[in-house]
């Protein structure tokens, strides 16, 4: 009969016991020992005494999963959260194992000697399975099949330090220099969506950044130039979850972009997310919901996708997640990468945009979000009236250059965005041309600047585009408008 382990520390303990103290109280005050024990492959499980074991698991939660520095404080307090603070010895047992231990010089024999104690625990276990099928003949094969396999962990765990290390693959400068190196492959041009990639599309609500979504999947799934103007390396196979939108809305979307853009059939290789079912992938506090991961690794291998587009991203963590929080949203985001990018599959997120105090647009949430992506593109408002614009920008691009700005314009029939000439929409020349003359008699003798302030306010555009305008209209052959000299006057030309 296996003996109880006993609730509290005793007073009396072997030397494989002094290892785990000497270990534990090192942990609890020198930053560097649990990268050690890490690395040696302490888990544990391999302590002897459940009171340490206790403790350890709640070493690794406190530096692994809230990425707090661990001491008996913040050890204590996880303990507590666990209820498990009586049975790890009480605070008291912290801060003794802290008081006897001076230096973490040791702490690679000390673990070696936990291991060693735990290879002979479960060599025992496993010889006493063997005697008692030997002696009752019933299991005696599987038994010894069980042996087999687990000899060479038993002793890998008992001689950690006779394990193969591989070296890191590294070349001296002259090689590296001389190599030809493949440059990494791309889904959308110009580095905006690598492969396994992370592309991250925001907006303020209303710019119609789910119809972009939607257009961006057929493209994707068609091998068409995303809004013709970004090369896409070929037809993709593409996941596309609208979490907001009922699908009757989605389904009017995608046929009336389809039409638009003319296409000989349907793409085959795009694929639309029902919502018979919720799809929330963070728990509470950032925690990834395992097993929503694994159903959507097992979706993404079973139709072979290659791009997975989800919209918007604050359904993907339900407001369980403090979008807030640079600790929480991580928890949630890599993982779902980690999963993508294991399946070869990269990702496309909507999220919202906000204005700061400066009136700038920004990512809404914890700076984190912003990190984790690849690319960031931003949407924001241009131009309203009777031609509503938006403007397209490269906020973040880790594997290209930065791109100059798109004005879009909407399609209403279609849903479509197309890239248009700002100027050239919301203020051509010949309207320029007529504008002067009618409104100021064919000659503007005033400041310049308060012609282009006038100007903008009459065709509902911004300053910078009236100015194109005028230089376009000075340019022109023969020229429509006249520069009277003085940097300021204009005049019709007849």
């Amino acid at each position: 009969m296996t003996a109880k382990k006993k609730k509290t520390p005793p007073s009396e303990i072997t030397l494989f016991e002094k290892a785990e103290m000497a270990v534990l109280g090192a942990i609890l005050q020198f930053e560097d020992a649990l990268g050690v024990c890490l690395g040696l492959n302490l888990r544990p499980s391999h302590f002897s005494k459940n009171w340490n074991e206790l403790v350890f698991a709640a070493v690794i939660d406190v530096a692994n999963e809230r990425g707090e520095a661990v001491d008996p404080i913040t050890v204590g307090a996880e303990l507590t959260r666990r209820g498990q603070l009586e049975e790890a010895g009480a605070a008291s047992y912290l801060y003794e194992l802290v008081e006897k231990v001076h230096t973490a010089a040791n702490i690679r024999h000390h673990v070696k000697l936990i291991l060693e104690a735990a290879a002979r625990r479960a060599l025992a276990e496993l010889g006493l399975q063997i005697k008692v099928a030997a002696l009752n003949g019933h299991g005696f094969a599987e038994v010894l099949d069980q042996a087999e396999k687990s000899l060479p962990v038993l002793r890998a765990l008992a001689s950690p330090a006779t394990r193969t290390v591989e070296v890191l693959p590294m070349l001296e400068a002259p090689d590296f220099l001389a190599r030809q190196w493949t440059a990494g492959k791309t889904i959308i041009a110009g580095g905006n969506l690598p492969e396994r990639g992370k592309l991250i599309l925001s907006a303020p609500g209303g710019t119609g950044k789910s119809l972009l979504t939607v257009s961006m999947g057929i493209e994707l799934a068609s091998g068409l130039p995303i809004l013709g103007r970004f090369h896409v390396s070929g037809p993709q196979r593409v996941g596309l979850f609208i979490l907001e939108d009922q699908c009757d809305e989605t389904k009017h979307r995608l046929r009336a972009q389809l039409d638009g853009l003319e296409l000989p059939m349907t793409p085959t290789g795009l694929f639309v997310f029902t919502r018979e079912e919720p799809f929330v992938i963070a728990g509470p506090g950032g925690a990834p919901n395992d097993a929503v991961l694994d159903r959507l690794r097992e979706t993404v291998r079973r139709y072979a996708l290659t791009v997975v587009i989800f919209d918007p991203l604050i359904v993907l963590h339900g407001s369980q997640a403090d979008e807030n929080s640079n600790r929480e949203m991580p928890r949630w985001l890599y993982p779902l990468s980690a999963a993508l990018e294991a399946e070869g599959c990269a990702v496309i997120l909507t999220h919202h945009t906000t204005w700061d105090k400066d009136g700038e647009l920004h990512l809404r949430g914890a700076t984190a979000i912003q990190n984790w992506a690849d690319t960031v593109w931003q949407l924001r408002a241009a131009a309203q009236g009777p031609h509503p614009l938006v403007k397209l920008t490269c906020e973040k691009i880790n594997f290209g250059p930065r791109w100059s700005a798109l004005t879009l314009e909407l399609t209403p029939d279609s849903m479509l965005f197309r890239v248009v000439n700002e100027q050239g929409v919301l203020c051509p020349v010949p309207s320029l041309v007529a504008y002067l003359r009618d409104e100021h008699g064919g000659a503007f003798t005033g400041r310049r600047g308060d012609f282009y302030v006038a100007a903008a306010r009459y065709f509902g555009c911004s300053d910078r585009t009236v100015r194109d305008a005028v230089r376009a209209a000075l340019s022109e052959q023969p020229p429509r408008l006249k520069d009277l000299g003085r940097g300021a006057a204009l005049e019709v030309i007849e």
